[in-house]
């Protein structure tokens, strides 16, 4: 057969429209000119559900613990965390020299009233504790005549039942002077002292004789330091005899050795 005509043109699609209006839905499909009413926008109210229980039925706490108290009236207890720790003033190793008393200072974190330090001693070693207030004081060391490796422990206790336990380790210290006493011409001079330490020392000279005396120079030869100090003295216009005796301190403040 003989061929169709061509048939008209189709025109666009339009999209519809939806917006919300009180509370409904509404929808146009001529582009605004005309709303149809749909639904509702929003559901119904729900109903409200149920309380919930909680399973404890009273919290409280005093200095010590936190109470949790159940609904069957039983109750937990949670202990709190204290702190409770103790530094001493000396960390290392300390050299002590026989027959000697050392004094070693402490601070104790978390105290209070019910804290109680005590030391214990070995080997010839004598502790006491000698308390400032609750938190610090000193531990008084006195070395035996022969001095071996030894420790003091320390327990400290919050009265409760926490204790802690550190210990203050102890080494024999060596200081040898060869030669203790030195005369120097009216024309003054410099004095050499020999000397052999494991220690660390200052050298005190008395403040009166610091016009006179003082020390040049120190100098370290080996590990087990044989030392050398020099000490400059100047010269006596007065011509009168003069002395003084110079004190070698450890960092404890015990006098190691003197020259005269």
């Amino acid at each position: 057969g003989e061929d169709g005509t061509d048939g008209a043109n189709g025109k666009d699609g339009i999209t519809p429209k939806l917006e919300i209006r009180e509370g409904y839905w509404y929808i146009s499909y001529d582009n605004g000119t005309n709303w149809t009413q749909l639904g509702k926008a929003t559901g119904e109210d729900g109903t409200d559900g149920t309380d919930a229980v909680s399973i404890f039925k009273e919290i409280t706490q005093d200095e010590d613990y936190i109470h949790f108290k159940l609904q069957d009236d039983s109750v937990i207890s949670v202990p709190k965390h204290h702190p409770l720790s103790i530094t001493f003033s000396e960390t290392e190793d300390i050299r002590v020299l026989a027959d000697k008393t050392y004094s070693i200072g402490y601070t104790i974190t978390g105290a209070d009233e019910n804290t109680v330090i005590k030391a214990l001693a070995q080997d010839g070693f004598r502790a006491v504790v000698k308390k400032t207030d609750n938190a610090t004081g000193t531990i008084e060391i006195t070395t035996p005549s022969t001095i071996l490796p030894s420790e003091v422990l320390i327990f400290v206790t919050d009265g409760k039942e926490r204790t802690i336990m550190r210990s203050i380790n102890f080494v024999e210290g060596v200081i040898v002077v060869t030669t203790k006493s030195y005369t120097v011409g009216y024309n003054g001079g410099t004095v050499t002292v020999d000397l052999s330490t494991n220690i660390d020392y200052t050298v005190e000279i008395p403040e009166a004789d610091k016009s006179w005396i003082s020390v040049a120079d120190t100098r370290t030869r080996a590990a087990m330091r044989d030392e050398t100090l020099t000490f400059t003295v100047a010269s006596n216009s007065a011509l009168t005899v003069r002395y003084s005796t110079i004190r070698l301190v450890d960092n404890l403040g015990i006098t190691s050795e003197t020259i005269l």
